[in-house]
């Protein structure tokens, strides 16, 4: 399989001779980007993270299981609901860390073990039916800044959970796609602060890809929750590079960017962190 890391290539064209799966190297070297053939129910395809780590092969979803979930309205504060996430895990031979679903799989099992944790994400994304209805939930960072910006931005265009399609096959799923009197295809992500880690590795994970697929870095904004005060500063600087971050804290702030005020300074706060 083309693309692929070096140590990986065996087992990953062993998977795509019988499915037809793509590969992708990321920048770091040491892991590549798998699209499966397997599909999500908005029809988005699975997508897997993989390594190999002293001599495992390592899957991850890199917290877009979880991602999409919580964006459904799964909480898993509810402890009903921790309950259910928890059995699927067990269910289907996975297991989550930091909002991340993965699977350690020696060599010799990797291509089996890839086919099967695929099918699991599938799965797994089936829990969005136990989802609290929206009428039924609290809102949601996402249902906050739609609101705000529904209100405010009168002649913009807003579209909740877009599919958004990337050179080589890849799909993207931002929170919002926005077009505004003055700008047009901006992606925003929104990511709460209740769990800082999780909504980080989602919102990096989908503009590292945007930004792979072409998407100017200036139609990309992670919306954070609360202020930069919360956030960690490494994280806020990776964040940076891969896009603009607003604060729903300085939520006027967005509201400027969107209409076409685009600073040199990508974090959309009051002053810079130190």
């Amino acid at each position: 399989m083309s693309g692929c890391t070096e140590a990986l290539t065996a087992v990953l064209d062993e998977v795509a001779k019988r499915s037809g799966w793509r590969c992708r190297p990321l920048r770091d070297g040491s892991t590549s980007l798998l699209t499966t053939d397997r599909v999500l129910v908005d029809s988005e395809p699975v997508h897997i993270l993989t390594g190999l780590r002293r001599g495992v092969v390592v899957l991850s979803d890199g917290g877009e299981t979880l991602g999409r979930l919580s964006d459904q309205g799964l909480d898993l504060a509810d402890p009903t609901l921790a309950g259910l996430w928890n059995q699927a895990l067990e269910t289907y031979g996975v297991q989550a860390s930091s909002g991340r679903v993965f699977l350690e799989a020696p060599v010799d099992r990797a291509a089996s073990e890839l086919v099967r944790f695929a099918d699991a994400l599938v799965a797994l994304d089936g829990l969005r039916v136990a989802a609290v209805p929206l009428q039924g939930r609290r809102e949601t960072l996402a249902d906050e800044v739609e609101d705000f910006l529904r209100d405010r931005l009168s002649a913009a265009h807003i579209e909740r959970s877009p599919v958004v399609k990337l050179g080589g096959g890849l799909v993207i799923r931002p929170t919002l796609k926005v077009e505004t009197r003055n700008r047009s295809g901006i992606l925003v992500q929104t990511s709460p602060a209740t769990s800082t880690t999780q909504s980080f590795d989602h919102a990096y994970a989908l503009f590292g890809l945007a930004h792979r697929g072409g998407i100017p870095y200036a139609n990309r904004l992670v919306v954070l929750g609360g202020s930069y005060a919360v956030w960690n500063l490494a994280r806020l600087k990776a964040l940076s590079e891969v896009a603009y971050v607003g604060f729903w804290r300085y939520r006027e702030r967005l509201e400027g960017f969107l209409e076409g005020d685009i600073p040199s300074e990508p974090l959309l706060a009051p002053h810079r962190p130190a």
